[in-house]
């Protein structure tokens, strides 16, 4: 069955490389696209009533993997593993870093963030992918109180027409109480884009003129001066 080959595909193939050729900055490289090829990935079926072909739809979902948890004194000592189904699927994955594009067959997993050196993970999370999805998935918290959990957000990629497509999402937990996560995204004039945002909210899509923006993320209810 095609959704079972391509978990062992993806499980035995890409996922032990995906961090490695992240960290690279490279492509996926071309003898995994032909395999992907072979197994029929990448083919097309045309109508019997169109003289147009569409690309077969993928039982499978695409994933940003995040590590947004500052849960260590430095950067380098909040390397992790994450394991998938009991197996590494990235390595030495620290603090700030995202993964993108990592593509899962559609089916449900158990997540398991591990800290480098250890065995016993930090946060162990159920996922149920479905056909089609586009997920940033975050590992956030542990710090000032805040519990280390997961954070899954939908990704929709279709653009506006006449605007630029922004969603903004506050995801540090600097303070231990949510009133003083509050901060006030401004423009170098001091011109407030958005108001009051707070430790695991979001903005939601906005549509925003196209320019460049020169932003700074200021103390909340301080009308922008004072920088977070």
């Amino acid at each position: 069955e095609m959704r079972e080959t391509m978990r062992r595909f993806v499980e035995t193939k890409v996922a032990p490389n995906a961090h490695k050729w992240h960290r690279a900055n490279d492509y996926v490289p071309m003898d995994i696209i032909r395999e992907l090829a072979e197994l029929g990935v990448f083919a097309l079926t045309a109508s019997t009533q169109a003289a147009e072909a569409e690309p077969a739809q993928a039982d499978s979902a695409t994933l940003a993997v995040a590590h947004f948890a500052p849960f260590a004194t430095s950067v380098p000592s909040t390397s992790v593993t994450i394991k998938v189904n009991g197996s590494d699927a990235i390595t030495d994955l620290v603090f700030g870093e995202v993964v993108p594009n990592v593509v899962l067959p559609a089916g449900n997993y158990t997540v398991e963030v591990v800290p480098t050196g250890t065995v016993t993970p930090a946060l162990t999370f159920p996922a149920v992918l479905t056909d089609g999805q586009d997920l940033l998935v975050a590992a956030i918290g542990g710090a000032n109180g805040w519990a280390l959990e997961p954070f899954v957000m939908v990704n929709d990629r279709t653009p506006y027409t006449d605007g630029a497509k922004v969603r903004i999402t506050h995801l540090s937990p600097f303070s231990s109480t949510l009133p003083g996560t509050s901060v006030d995204i401004c423009t170098e004039g001091n011109v407030k884009v958005v108001e009051d945002l707070r430790y695991k909210e979001t903005t939601g899509y906005l549509n925003l003129p196209p320019g460049i923006y020169d932003l700074k993320i200021a103390v909340g209810s301080t009308n922008c001066p004072t920088v977070a």
